[in-house]
């Protein structure tokens, strides 16, 4: 008879799924509730910050012209986004079901097919960012003074 024997006991596959699956729970659980917490704060932050808007006679919502400035604007991001994923997208599966439905075998059509392809989408993201480019310069245009330095509100 051993005085000191250590008895390797196996904890069954069970238990250790429930205590991961615990642990992660309290995990979720506490994050979820630091998240709601921290919304909570925020609302609070927000109700007293349109309190102090209103008691300094400062409107609280954006202005008509910032609304049609986001409205510009999300409107030429859809823009460039179709110009500059669409384009190429369509390029290409125009040239692949040609490719398929004829199958071509001469290098020098498919060479100038795919060479059209490229030229046609690196045009577009050009294109595309030329647009948003432009787009950013026209949006803030509006919030420069004369000198050109942006005016602080």
């Amino acid at each position: 008879m051993q005085l000191f024997a250590f008895v390797e006991a196996e904890i069954p596959t069970g238990i250790l799924l429930i205590a991961f699956a615990a642990i992660v729970l309290l995990f979720i659980g506490f994050v979820s509730w630091l998240g709601i917490r921290q919304l909570a704060k925020s609302r609070d932050l927000e109700h007293l910050e349109r309190i102090k808007a209103l008691e300094m006679g400062k409107p609280i919502g954006p202005s008509e012209a910032e609304k049609c400035q986001i409205k510009y604007l999300h409107n030429v991001f859809w823009i460039c986004f179709w110009i500059g994923a669409g384009v190429p997208l369509a390029a290409t599966s125009a040239a692949s079901s040609i490719m398929i439905q004829t199958n071509l075998q001469e290098f020098r059509i498919i060479l100038a097919i795919w060479i059209c392809v490229a030229v046609i989408s690196v045009a577009s993201v050009v294109c595309a960012t030329a647009l948003m480019i432009s787009s950013r310069n026209w949006s803030t245009k509006g919030d420069k003074d004369s000198s050109g330095n942006s005016s602080a509100l």
